[in-house]
């Protein structure tokens, strides 16, 4: 590959995050120990074994098989890292507010934005949404711990914690849990402010996380 040729790049071992569970993948640099350079705009996971590095050569040539730095993009994926921990505070907002009728039905999470689909039987009123706005921002300001706990899937799922659908992981789960209390796993899956079933990059504390602000469709 020469400068300016797009390329995917695919190594034995990786620091970056590959998109997954609607989380954007990572961002950054790969330089070759020849002087060769590719600033990596994504980073995908097309399967679970999988992970690969797709960017744009800034300096070439760029040979197979070569020794290689990677860099990762902390500033951006520190972004991204807020923005996956405040979608399960929305998540629970909403179920607080609309109730349990209220399923995800997917996200999407980038260093800039998050999105949140779900499922809901009626409109959800103007009143609604600032009130459930309200509610997440003074949660964020509860500074609750995130805490990530490696457990059965169907451990977790029995002890509370919501799961969009069965993860892709086939025994254990990662429980995201944002608690004002420091209880064991268990317990403070059935008493926190959100327990999820997740996977992605998380934070360890919901101070970090700036005030969620609406965007107009």
């Amino acid at each position: 590959a020469e400068d300016g040729d797009l390329v995917d790049i695919v190594s034995a071992e990786t620091p970056f995050y590959g998109e997954s569970g609607g989380q954007a993948g990572d961002g950054g640099m790969i330089e070759l120990a020849d002087g060769g350079l590719i600033e990596v705009h994504d980073t995908l996971k097309p399967r679970q074994d999988l992970i690969m590095h797709r960017g744009k050569v800034l300096k070439g040539p760029i040979a197979p098989d070569a020794a290689a730095t990677f860099r990762v993009d902390h500033e951006r994926r520190e972004a991204t890292r807020l923005n996956h921990s405040a979608t399960h505070i929305l998540h629970a907002a909403l179920r607080e507010f609309l109730g349990a009728e209220v399923h995800q039905a997917g996200s999407l999470v980038t260093a800039d934005r998050l999105r949140f689909d779900f499922t809901y039987g009626s409109r959800v009123e103007a009143e609604q949404l600032t009130a459930i706005e309200d509610w997440v921002n003074d949660r964020i300001r509860e500074n609750a711990e995130v805490r990530s706990t490696e457990m059965a899937f169907d451990d977790a799922v029995a002890a509370g914690a919501l799961a969009a659908r069965r993860m892709v992981l086939p025994i254990e789960a990662y429980i995201d849990t944002c608690s004002r209390h420091n209880e064991q796993p268990l317990e403070a899956i059935a008493t926190a402010l959100s327990s999820e079933a997740s996977v992605g990059l998380r934070i360890a504390n919901l101070k970090l996380v700036p005030p969620l602000t609406p965007s107009t469709p």
